[in-house]
């Protein structure tokens, strides 16, 4: 209990700036699974204006139900390649603002995909990533501009380690590819040139 406090703590302070989230994927005690998003009120109450307006709410429960909705359109969750359907949603409003889901878990776990963009709007925005498995080590990822709000993650030695997409190899290819063209390209024209000047002789 105390490592998890020290992890999250930090997190929850954090997430009074609009800019900042957090989302722990957990296994509870009996087995349940659940995601947890945490972020500022001010963050969510700046992407439903910005989507729905400022008076598209008059009730708290109002303003609950278009948070489901821009996560439903905004959020994705796949669990072995598997989309997930994120059940039992909860929100409780607060300077900082917890959304829960349960999560009904495969009988392994291997890969995780997870996505969230809905606050790619707010300036700076980044979002944690934990995932907290029994037996499994703790670590800490982020989602943000640079990712486009997405991560892939693999379980290997008891321990979740990011799935980077290497685009060397594709960029070597295509600067590759260019350069012959280039080439081609003059060694062509040198052979036309050749070919004229020798016709005019």
């Amino acid at each position: 209990m105390t490592i998890l406090l020290c992890v999250i703590i930090p997190y929850n302070v954090l997430a009074h700036s609009p800019s900042n989230a957090s989302v722990i994927l957990s296994e509870g005690k009996n087995g349940q699974w659940t995601l947890q998003l945490r972020a500022s009120l001010t963050a969510f109450q700046t992407i439903v204006h910005d989507e729905f307006g400022e008076k598209s709410y008059k009730t708290a429960d109002e303003f609950k139900d278009l948070v489901f909705q821009l996560l439903k359109d905004n959020q994705e969750l796949y669990l072995d390649n598997k989309i997930i359907t994120l059940k039992n949603q909860k929100v409780k409003l607060g300077h900082e603002t917890i959304v829960l889901y349960q999560v009904n878990m495969p009988n392994s776990l291997n890969t995780i995909s997870y996505k969230n963009d809905v606050f790619k709007n707010i300036y700076k925005s980044k979002m944690a990533f934990l995932v907290l498995k029994n037996d499994v080590k703790k670590e800490l990822f982020y989602l943000n501009k640079d990712n486009n709000y997405s991560i892939n993650l693999q379980l290997n030695n008891n321990q979740f380690n990011e799935i980077v997409n290497d685009t060397s190899t594709t960029k070597f290819s295509a600067n590759t590819y260019l350069i012959a063209i280039i080439i081609f390209v003059i060694v062509s024209f040198g052979i036309v040139i050749r070919l004229v000047s020798r016709s005019t002789n």
